[in-house]
Protein backbone atom coordinates (compact mmCIF):
# COMPACT_ATOMS: atom_id res chain seq x y z
CA UNK A 1 0.00 0.00 0.00
CA UNK A 2 1.37 3.44 -0.94
CA UNK A 3 1.57 5.95 1.88
CA UNK A 4 1.77 9.72 2.13
CA UNK A 5 4.40 10.98 4.55
CA UNK A 6 4.76 14.42 6.17
CA UNK A 7 8.49 14.43 6.93
CA UNK A 8 8.88 18.16 7.59
CA UNK A 9 5.72 19.37 9.31
CA UNK A 10 5.78 22.65 11.24
CA UNK A 11 2.98 23.73 13.62
CA UNK A 12 3.01 27.06 15.49
CA UNK A 13 6.77 27.35 14.86
CA UNK A 14 7.63 23.85 16.08
CA UNK A 15 8.62 20.79 14.06
CA UNK A 16 6.06 18.07 14.58
CA UNK A 17 6.56 14.28 14.53
CA UNK A 18 6.37 12.58 11.16
CA UNK A 19 2.82 11.86 9.98
CA UNK A 20 2.02 8.94 7.64
CA UNK A 21 -1.33 8.71 5.83
CA UNK A 22 -2.38 5.93 3.38
CA UNK A 23 -2.89 7.34 -0.11
CA UNK A 24 -6.17 5.42 -0.39
CA UNK A 25 -7.56 8.03 2.01
CA UNK A 26 -8.27 10.31 -0.96
CA UNK A 27 -10.82 12.52 0.90
CA UNK A 28 -7.98 14.67 2.19
CA UNK A 29 -6.77 17.91 0.62
CA UNK A 30 -3.05 16.94 0.60
CA UNK A 31 -3.71 13.55 -1.02
CA UNK A 32 -5.90 15.14 -3.67
CA UNK A 33 -3.27 17.83 -4.33
CA UNK A 34 -0.50 15.29 -4.93
CA UNK A 35 -2.41 12.57 -6.80
CA UNK A 36 -4.29 14.94 -9.10
CA UNK A 37 -1.58 17.65 -9.23
CA UNK A 38 -4.21 20.14 -8.19
CA UNK A 39 -3.74 23.50 -6.45
CA UNK A 40 -6.06 24.07 -3.49
CA UNK A 41 -7.01 27.39 -1.87
CA UNK A 42 -9.57 27.44 0.96
CA UNK A 43 -10.35 30.42 3.21
CA UNK A 44 -13.26 28.80 5.09
CA UNK A 45 -12.73 25.05 5.18
CA UNK A 46 -16.13 24.13 6.64
CA UNK A 47 -17.98 26.06 3.93
CA UNK A 48 -15.70 25.43 0.93
CA UNK A 49 -14.40 21.86 1.35
CA UNK A 50 -17.07 20.51 -1.06
CA UNK A 51 -15.26 22.28 -3.94
CA UNK A 52 -12.57 19.59 -3.66
CA UNK A 53 -13.74 16.64 -1.55
CA UNK A 54 -17.08 15.10 -0.64
CA UNK A 55 -16.75 15.10 3.14
CA UNK A 56 -14.46 15.88 6.06
CA UNK A 57 -14.89 12.45 7.66
CA UNK A 58 -11.22 11.57 7.06
CA UNK A 59 -10.10 14.36 9.41
CA UNK A 60 -10.00 14.35 13.18
CA UNK A 61 -11.54 17.38 14.83
CA UNK A 62 -8.18 18.85 15.90
CA UNK A 63 -6.71 18.43 12.37
CA UNK A 64 -8.96 20.96 10.64
CA UNK A 65 -7.97 24.61 10.45
CA UNK A 66 -9.93 27.40 8.78
CA UNK A 67 -7.67 28.38 5.85
CA UNK A 68 -5.29 26.28 3.74
CA UNK A 69 -3.23 26.34 0.55
CA UNK A 70 -1.76 23.21 -1.09
CA UNK A 71 0.62 23.42 -4.07
CA UNK A 72 1.92 20.22 -5.72
CA UNK A 73 5.64 19.81 -6.41
CA UNK A 74 5.88 18.48 -9.97
CA UNK A 75 9.01 17.16 -11.65
CA UNK A 76 8.90 15.83 -15.22
CA UNK A 77 5.09 15.55 -15.04
CA UNK A 78 5.22 13.49 -11.84
CA UNK A 79 4.25 14.64 -8.34
CA UNK A 80 7.09 14.37 -5.86
CA UNK A 81 5.37 16.08 -2.92
CA UNK A 82 3.62 19.29 -1.97
CA UNK A 83 4.02 22.52 -0.06
CA UNK A 84 1.12 23.42 2.22
CA UNK A 85 0.28 26.19 4.69
CA UNK A 86 -2.69 26.36 7.07
CA UNK A 87 -4.12 28.98 9.40
CA UNK A 88 -6.60 29.07 12.27
CA UNK A 89 -7.99 32.31 10.83
CA UNK A 90 -10.63 32.48 8.12
CA UNK A 91 -9.78 34.32 4.91
CA UNK A 92 -6.10 34.27 5.85
CA UNK A 93 -4.81 33.88 2.29
CA UNK A 94 -5.15 35.80 -0.98
CA UNK A 95 -3.93 35.35 -4.54
CA UNK A 96 -0.72 37.05 -3.43
CA UNK A 97 -0.01 34.17 -1.01
CA UNK A 98 -0.99 31.65 -3.68
CA UNK A 99 1.48 33.11 -6.19
CA UNK A 100 4.15 33.33 -3.51
CA UNK A 101 3.77 29.62 -2.75
CA UNK A 102 3.74 28.79 -6.47
CA UNK A 103 7.13 30.46 -6.86
CA UNK A 104 8.40 28.80 -3.72
CA UNK A 105 7.21 25.43 -5.05
CA UNK A 106 9.27 25.97 -8.21
CA UNK A 107 12.42 26.70 -6.18
CA UNK A 108 11.82 23.75 -3.88
CA UNK A 109 11.32 21.42 -6.87
CA UNK A 110 14.59 22.62 -8.44
CA UNK A 111 16.40 22.19 -5.12
CA UNK A 112 15.04 18.66 -4.70
CA UNK A 113 15.97 17.86 -8.30
CA UNK A 114 19.51 19.14 -7.69
CA UNK A 115 19.72 17.17 -4.47
CA UNK A 116 18.58 14.05 -6.28
CA UNK A 117 21.04 14.71 -9.11
CA UNK A 118 23.82 15.25 -6.58
CA UNK A 119 22.89 12.00 -4.83
CA UNK A 120 22.94 10.17 -8.17
CA UNK A 121 26.29 11.73 -9.08
CA UNK A 122 27.70 10.83 -5.66
CA UNK A 123 26.38 7.29 -6.04
CA UNK A 124 27.88 7.00 -9.54
CA UNK A 125 31.17 8.44 -8.23
CA UNK A 126 31.28 5.81 -5.47
CA UNK A 127 30.47 3.11 -8.02
CA UNK A 128 33.19 4.31 -10.40
CA UNK A 129 35.67 4.52 -7.51
CA UNK A 130 34.86 0.93 -6.49
CA UNK A 131 35.23 -0.26 -10.09
CA UNK A 132 38.48 1.66 -10.41
CA UNK A 133 39.79 0.07 -7.21
CA UNK A 134 38.87 -3.38 -8.53
CA UNK A 135 40.50 -2.71 -11.91
CA UNK A 136 43.61 -1.24 -10.30
CA UNK A 137 43.83 -4.20 -7.94
CA UNK A 138 43.63 -6.59 -10.90
CA UNK A 139 46.31 -4.65 -12.80
CA UNK A 140 48.58 -4.65 -9.74
CA UNK A 141 48.18 -8.41 -9.51
CA UNK A 142 49.03 -8.62 -13.22
CA UNK A 143 52.12 -6.55 -12.42
CA UNK A 144 53.26 -9.29 -10.02
CA UNK A 145 52.81 -11.90 -12.74
CA UNK A 146 54.69 -9.75 -15.26
CA UNK A 147 57.53 -9.12 -12.78
CA UNK A 148 57.81 -12.85 -12.11
CA UNK A 149 58.45 -13.41 -15.85
CA UNK A 150 61.47 -11.08 -15.88
CA UNK A 151 64.98 -12.43 -15.25
CA UNK A 152 65.93 -12.21 -11.58
CA UNK A 153 68.92 -10.30 -10.23
CA UNK A 154 70.48 -13.58 -9.16
CA UNK A 155 70.32 -14.93 -12.73
CA UNK A 156 72.39 -11.93 -13.89
CA UNK A 157 74.80 -12.25 -10.98
CA UNK A 158 75.63 -15.85 -11.91
CA UNK A 159 76.84 -14.80 -15.37
CA UNK A 160 78.01 -11.20 -15.30
CA UNK A 161 80.40 -9.21 -13.14
CA UNK A 162 77.72 -6.63 -12.36
CA UNK A 163 74.56 -5.14 -13.81
CA UNK A 164 71.78 -2.62 -13.26
CA UNK A 165 68.17 -2.36 -14.41
CA UNK A 166 66.00 0.74 -14.68
CA UNK A 167 62.44 -0.52 -15.14
CA UNK A 168 59.72 2.15 -14.89
CA UNK A 169 56.33 1.27 -16.40
CA UNK A 170 54.19 4.25 -17.35
CA UNK A 171 50.94 2.63 -16.18
CA UNK A 172 51.68 -0.06 -13.53
CA UNK A 173 52.20 -2.84 -16.08
CA UNK A 174 54.57 -2.35 -18.98
CA UNK A 175 54.89 -2.90 -22.70
CA UNK A 176 58.69 -3.10 -22.20
CA UNK A 177 60.36 -6.26 -20.98
CA UNK A 178 63.81 -7.80 -20.74
CA UNK A 179 64.60 -11.44 -21.34
CA UNK A 180 67.60 -13.72 -20.87
CA UNK A 181 68.53 -17.34 -21.51
CA UNK A 182 71.74 -19.26 -20.75
CA UNK A 183 72.10 -22.05 -23.34
CA UNK A 184 74.50 -24.68 -24.68
CA UNK A 185 75.11 -25.43 -28.34
CA UNK A 186 76.51 -28.85 -29.15
CA UNK A 187 79.38 -28.77 -31.66
CA UNK A 188 81.88 -31.26 -33.06
CA UNK A 189 85.59 -30.37 -33.04
CA UNK A 190 87.94 -32.96 -34.58
CA UNK A 191 85.24 -35.58 -34.20
CA UNK A 192 84.98 -34.78 -30.51
CA UNK A 193 81.64 -33.51 -29.16
CA UNK A 194 81.87 -30.23 -27.33
CA UNK A 195 79.69 -27.28 -26.34
CA UNK A 196 79.53 -23.57 -26.88
CA UNK A 197 77.93 -21.69 -24.03
CA UNK A 198 75.89 -18.61 -24.92
CA UNK A 199 73.99 -16.05 -22.90
CA UNK A 200 71.28 -14.37 -24.95
CA UNK A 201 69.90 -11.11 -23.61
CA UNK A 202 67.12 -9.00 -25.10
CA UNK A 203 65.44 -5.72 -24.27
CA UNK A 204 62.08 -5.34 -26.03
CA UNK A 205 59.69 -2.42 -26.51
CA UNK A 206 56.19 -3.55 -27.50
CA UNK A 207 53.52 -1.42 -29.13
CA UNK A 208 51.64 0.59 -26.52
CA UNK A 209 51.95 0.58 -22.76
CA UNK A 210 49.69 -0.35 -19.85
CA UNK A 211 47.50 -3.43 -20.27
CA UNK A 212 47.69 -3.68 -24.12
CA UNK A 213 51.47 -3.35 -23.99
CA UNK A 214 51.65 -5.94 -21.21
CA UNK A 215 49.74 -8.46 -23.34
CA UNK A 216 52.19 -7.88 -26.18
CA UNK A 217 55.13 -8.31 -23.78
CA UNK A 218 53.79 -11.72 -22.71
CA UNK A 219 53.50 -12.75 -26.36
CA UNK A 220 57.05 -11.56 -27.08
CA UNK A 221 58.53 -13.27 -24.02
CA UNK A 222 56.80 -16.56 -24.86
CA UNK A 223 57.99 -16.44 -28.47
CA UNK A 224 61.61 -15.74 -27.49
CA UNK A 225 61.58 -18.68 -25.06
CA UNK A 226 60.08 -20.93 -27.73
CA UNK A 227 62.60 -19.85 -30.40
CA UNK A 228 65.73 -20.10 -28.23
CA UNK A 229 64.97 -22.71 -25.59
CA UNK A 230 62.75 -25.09 -27.56
CA UNK A 231 63.79 -24.66 -31.19
CA UNK A 232 67.46 -24.14 -30.23
CA UNK A 233 67.98 -21.18 -32.53
CA UNK A 234 70.92 -19.14 -31.21
CA UNK A 235 71.87 -16.86 -34.11
CA UNK A 236 70.56 -13.34 -33.26
CA UNK A 237 69.52 -12.56 -36.83
CA UNK A 238 67.55 -15.79 -37.13
CA UNK A 239 66.00 -15.27 -33.69
CA UNK A 240 64.57 -11.95 -34.83
CA UNK A 241 63.42 -13.46 -38.13
CA UNK A 242 61.51 -16.13 -36.24
CA UNK A 243 60.15 -13.52 -33.82
CA UNK A 244 59.00 -11.42 -36.76
CA UNK A 245 57.19 -14.41 -38.30
CA UNK A 246 55.73 -15.45 -34.96
CA UNK A 247 54.22 -12.03 -34.29
CA UNK A 248 52.75 -11.63 -37.76
CA UNK A 249 51.32 -15.15 -37.83
CA UNK A 250 50.17 -15.16 -34.21
CA UNK A 251 48.24 -11.91 -34.60
CA UNK A 252 47.00 -12.79 -38.13
CA UNK A 253 48.35 -9.48 -39.40
CA UNK A 254 48.01 -10.38 -43.09
CA UNK A 255 44.29 -10.93 -42.59
CA UNK A 256 43.43 -8.29 -39.97
CA UNK A 257 43.93 -4.62 -39.25
CA UNK A 258 46.21 -5.44 -36.34
CA UNK A 259 49.41 -3.41 -36.57
CA UNK A 260 51.14 -4.26 -33.29
CA UNK A 261 54.80 -5.05 -33.13
CA UNK A 262 57.98 -4.51 -31.14
CA UNK A 263 61.43 -2.96 -31.21
CA UNK A 264 64.22 -5.28 -30.08
CA UNK A 265 67.81 -4.98 -28.91
CA UNK A 266 69.29 -8.51 -28.69
CA UNK A 267 72.82 -9.73 -27.90
CA UNK A 268 74.36 -13.18 -27.90
CA UNK A 269 77.27 -13.18 -25.45
CA UNK A 270 80.02 -15.79 -25.52
CA UNK A 271 82.94 -15.81 -23.10
CA UNK A 272 85.93 -17.17 -25.03
CA UNK A 273 87.52 -19.95 -23.03
CA UNK A 274 91.04 -19.25 -21.67
CA UNK A 275 90.82 -15.69 -23.02
CA UNK A 276 89.85 -12.21 -21.76
CA UNK A 277 87.81 -11.79 -24.94
CA UNK A 278 84.03 -11.83 -25.13
CA UNK A 279 82.26 -12.18 -28.47
CA UNK A 280 79.06 -10.19 -28.87
CA UNK A 281 76.73 -10.88 -31.78
CA UNK A 282 74.10 -8.16 -31.94
CA UNK A 283 70.87 -7.92 -33.93
CA UNK A 284 68.15 -5.33 -33.59
CA UNK A 285 64.92 -3.87 -34.81
CA UNK A 286 65.06 -0.08 -34.41
CA UNK A 287 67.20 -0.16 -31.24
CA UNK A 288 70.91 0.77 -31.00
CA UNK A 289 73.50 -0.87 -28.79
CA UNK A 290 75.86 1.19 -26.62
CA UNK A 291 79.01 -0.38 -25.22
CA UNK A 292 82.35 0.50 -23.68
CA UNK A 293 85.72 -0.70 -25.00
CA UNK A 294 89.26 0.52 -24.41
CA UNK A 295 87.97 3.25 -22.11
CA UNK A 296 85.68 4.71 -24.76
CA UNK A 297 81.95 4.66 -25.36
CA UNK A 298 80.83 3.20 -28.72
CA UNK A 299 77.51 2.41 -30.29
CA UNK A 300 76.04 0.43 -33.15
CA UNK A 301 73.28 2.32 -34.92
CA UNK A 302 69.82 0.90 -35.08
CA UNK A 303 68.55 -0.98 -38.13
CA UNK A 304 65.21 0.30 -39.43
CA UNK A 305 63.53 -3.07 -39.34
CA UNK A 306 60.02 -3.80 -38.07
CA UNK A 307 59.12 -6.82 -35.94
CA UNK A 308 55.44 -7.34 -36.61
CA UNK A 309 53.08 -4.60 -37.67
CA UNK A 310 52.98 -2.53 -40.81
CA UNK A 311 55.99 -2.45 -43.17
CA UNK A 312 56.67 0.48 -45.51
CA UNK A 313 57.21 -0.98 -48.99
CA UNK A 314 60.32 1.09 -49.63
CA UNK A 315 61.85 0.31 -46.23
CA UNK A 316 64.88 -1.98 -46.18
CA UNK A 317 63.64 -4.96 -44.16
CA UNK A 318 66.83 -7.03 -44.10
CA UNK A 319 67.79 -8.10 -40.60
CA UNK A 320 71.51 -8.07 -39.88
CA UNK A 321 73.95 -9.42 -37.31
CA UNK A 322 76.82 -7.27 -36.00
CA UNK A 323 79.80 -9.01 -34.38
CA UNK A 324 82.18 -7.26 -31.99
CA UNK A 325 84.88 -8.61 -29.68
CA UNK A 326 85.07 -6.97 -26.27
CA UNK A 327 87.01 -7.58 -23.07
CA UNK A 328 85.85 -8.66 -19.66
CA UNK A 329 84.87 -5.59 -17.61
CA UNK A 330 83.50 -3.87 -20.73
CA UNK A 331 79.87 -2.80 -20.46
CA UNK A 332 76.83 -3.30 -22.67
CA UNK A 333 73.87 -0.88 -22.51
CA UNK A 334 70.55 -2.09 -23.92
CA UNK A 335 67.46 0.12 -23.77
CA UNK A 336 64.05 0.91 -25.15
CA UNK A 337 63.24 4.41 -26.39
CA UNK A 338 61.39 5.41 -23.22
CA UNK A 339 64.46 6.98 -21.59
CA UNK A 340 65.52 9.17 -24.53
CA UNK A 341 61.87 10.12 -25.17
CA UNK A 342 61.45 11.50 -21.64
CA UNK A 343 59.94 15.00 -22.02
CA UNK A 344 60.75 18.15 -20.11
CA UNK A 345 58.22 20.83 -19.15
CA UNK A 346 58.30 22.12 -22.75
CA UNK A 347 57.62 18.56 -24.05
CA UNK A 348 61.08 18.34 -25.64
CA UNK A 349 62.62 14.86 -25.56
CA UNK A 350 65.77 14.03 -23.59
CA UNK A 351 67.47 12.73 -26.75
CA UNK A 352 70.18 10.22 -27.67
CA UNK A 353 73.05 12.74 -27.71
CA UNK A 354 72.42 13.72 -24.11
CA UNK A 355 72.24 10.04 -23.16
CA UNK A 356 75.60 9.29 -24.78
CA UNK A 357 77.17 12.20 -22.91
CA UNK A 358 75.88 10.86 -19.60
CA UNK A 359 77.05 7.30 -20.34
CA UNK A 360 80.49 8.58 -21.40
CA UNK A 361 80.86 10.64 -18.23
CA UNK A 362 79.71 7.89 -15.87
CA UNK A 363 80.98 4.68 -17.50
CA UNK A 364 83.82 4.42 -14.96
CA UNK A 365 81.49 4.41 -11.95
CA UNK A 366 80.19 1.25 -10.26
CA UNK A 367 77.04 -0.01 -11.96
CA UNK A 368 74.73 0.95 -9.08
CA UNK A 369 76.05 4.52 -9.18
CA UNK A 370 75.60 4.66 -12.94
CA UNK A 371 71.98 3.66 -12.44
CA UNK A 372 71.48 6.35 -9.79
CA UNK A 373 73.01 8.98 -12.07
CA UNK A 374 70.81 8.00 -15.01
CA UNK A 375 67.67 8.25 -12.85
CA UNK A 376 68.68 11.50 -11.15
CA UNK A 377 69.61 13.27 -14.38
CA UNK A 378 66.42 12.09 -16.11
CA UNK A 379 64.23 13.29 -13.24
CA UNK A 380 66.02 16.65 -13.13
CA UNK A 381 65.40 17.05 -16.87
CA UNK A 382 61.78 15.93 -16.56
CA UNK A 383 60.97 18.32 -13.68
CA UNK A 384 57.52 16.92 -13.01
CA UNK A 385 56.43 16.47 -16.64
CA UNK A 386 54.30 13.39 -17.22
CA UNK A 387 56.13 10.23 -18.22
CA UNK A 388 55.55 9.68 -21.93
CA UNK A 389 56.32 5.98 -22.28
CA UNK A 390 57.54 2.90 -20.45
CA UNK A 391 61.23 3.12 -19.54
CA UNK A 392 63.66 0.21 -19.61
CA UNK A 393 67.44 0.49 -19.41
CA UNK A 394 69.74 -2.47 -18.83
CA UNK A 395 73.47 -2.22 -18.11
CA UNK A 396 75.69 -5.34 -18.09
CA UNK A 397 79.35 -5.52 -17.08
CA UNK A 398 80.98 -8.50 -18.80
Amino acid sequence: MRKFCYKDYMHLGQKMPQIVIPTQDSERFAILCVLQQKEILLNDVLREYHLYIKSLDAYKEDELLNSTICIPLILENASIGLISVQSTQKHAYTDYHLNLLRNLAVYITIALQNTDSFSQIASQKRKIERQNEEITSSIRYAQKIQSAMLPSDSSFEKIFTDHFVIYQPKDIVSGDFYWMSHVKKRIIIDDVPSFKIYTIVAVVDCTGHGVPGAFMSMIGSRLLSEIVNEKKIFDPKRILEKLQTGIRNGLHQQESANNDGMDVCLCRIEYIEDSPNVEIVFANAKRPLFYTHQNELHHIKRDKVYIGGWMPKKMNQELRSHTIVLKREDILYLSTDGYVDTPNAQRKSFGSKRLMQILGQNMYLPMAEQRDQLIEIKEEYQKGADQRDDILFLGIKL
